[in-house]
C-alpha cells in the first residue's frame, strides 16, 4: 500500500563505473582501439619523460589535448585510457572514405619507400604515392591521411628501417628472459609478469568415448620477483590472443590485480589490438622479449 500510494519509493540505482567502462570499450571498433593504443603509448612516454616522441612527432597542441583527455578520464572513470578512445560512433558515419586498394597502396609506399635508409621526407613519398594513384586511376589519400598513417606505425620498427639499429636502440622494447638460471628481477611482486605458452608432452583421451583429444597447451603467467605462478590456463586450441586475455582474466580472478609490466615474446598472438587495448586499459606496460640473434663466427 505504501508503495502504491507513492509514500515509499525505491532508491535510484547507482551507476557503476564498471558499466561505463564496459560500454565505452564495447562500442569501440578495432580501428578505434588501434588509435587509442597509439595515443596511450605517446601520452605514457610524455608523462614519464621517456624518449621516443621524435620518431613519431605529434603536434604539441594535439599532444596537450590527449594528455588533458587522459587526465580527465583518469579522474572520472579511474582509467585514463578510456579518454583516448575516439568517439567515432557518436559522430555519425565517420568511416574511412579511402578505398581498400588505396589504403593497401599507401601502406606499401610507407614500407617500401618511406621506411628505408634513404630517409626520404614524408612529402616526397606522398608525392610518389599521388603519382602512382593517378596512373592506376585510384583515389589518392590526402597528405594529412598519409602523415597520420606514418605516425601510427610502430616507432621502433620505423626508426630501425630509416636510421639503423644504433638510432633505434633507445626505442627498442625492453625485454627479459625467464628461465631456471635467470636471477629474480623486479623490486617487488606484481611488478613484472612473464606470459608464455608450452605444449604439454601428454595426450588426453575422452573418458566417455575413448577418442584421442590431442595434446593440450598450457599458458602461464609467472611473477619475475617471487617466481610464483600467478595464473595458468589450459586449452586444446593453439596459442592466440584469446589465450593471452584468458590468462589475464584468471590472474584478476585469483588476485584482483595484474602485474605492472607484462613481458611477452614476439609471437603473433601478442600483437592483437584487443590484447594491447586490455593491457593499456589497466595501465600495464607491455614489454617484448627480443628473440636471440644468430652469432656469426669468423
Amino acid at each position: 500500500m505504501l508503495v502504491k500510494d507513492g509514500r515509499i519509493a525505491g532508491a535510484e540505482p547507482r551507476r557503476s563505473p564498471g558499466s561505463t567502462h564496459s560500454k565505452l570499450l564495447s562500442t569501440a571498433s578495432e580501428d578505434d582501439l588501434k588509435v587509442a593504443n597509439h595515443r596511450f603509448e605517446v601520452v605514457r612516454r610524455r608523462l614519464n619523460g621517456e624518449p621516443g616522441l621524435e620518431a613519431a612527432p605529434v603536434p604539441e597542441r594535439t599532444l596537450r589535448l590527449w594528455v588533458a583527455k587522459y587526465k580527465e578520464a583518469q579522474e572520472h572513470y579511474g582509467s585514463g585510457y578510456l579518454g583516448l578512445i575516439p568517439r567515432n560512433s557518436q559522430r555519425g558515419n565517420h568511416r574511412s572514405k579511402l578505398p581498400e586498394e588505396s589504403r593497401a597502396l599507401l601502406n606499401q609506399f610507407i614500407e617500401q619507400d618511406y621506411e628505408t635508409l634513404k630517409q626520404k621526407s614524408r612529402f616526397a613519398t606522398w608525392a610518389m604515392l599521388l603519382r602512382a594513384c593517378e596512373e592506376k586511376g585510384m583515389v589518392a589519400p590526402s597528405y594529412v591521411t598519409f602523415c597520420l598513417a606514418v605516425r601510427q606505425r610502430p616507432i621502433f620498427e620505423s626508426v630501425l628501417k630509416r636510421q639503423g639499429r644504433r638510432a633505434a636502440y633507445t626505442h627498442e622494447p625492453f625485454y627479459w628472459q625467464l628461465d631456471p638460471t635467470t636471477p629474480r628481477h623486479g623490486d617487488r611482486p606484481f611488478e613484472i609478469g612473464h606470459i608464455d605458452h608450452t605444449e604439454l608432452d601428454v595426450e588426453l583421451l575422452c573418458s566417455r568415448t575413448g577418442r584421442v583429444l590431442g595434446r593440450p597447451w598450457m599458458t602461464l603467467l609467472i611473477d619475475a620477483f617471487s617466481r610464483r605462478c600467478l595464473a595458468v590456463d589450459l586449452s586444446f586450441d593453439a596459442p592466440s590472443h584469446r589465450s593471452c586475455m584468458m590468462i589475464l582474466r584468471t590472474c584478476v580472478e585469483r588476485h584482483g590485480r595484474l602485474p605492472q609490466i607484462i613481458a611477452i615474446d614476439g609471437g603473433p598472438e601478442f600483437q592483437s589490438t584487443y590484447f594491447e587495448a586490455l593491457v593499456a586499459r589497466y595501465e600495464c606496460i607491455k614489454k617484448t622479449r627480443r628473440r636471440p640473434r644468430p652469432v656469426s663466427v669468423h
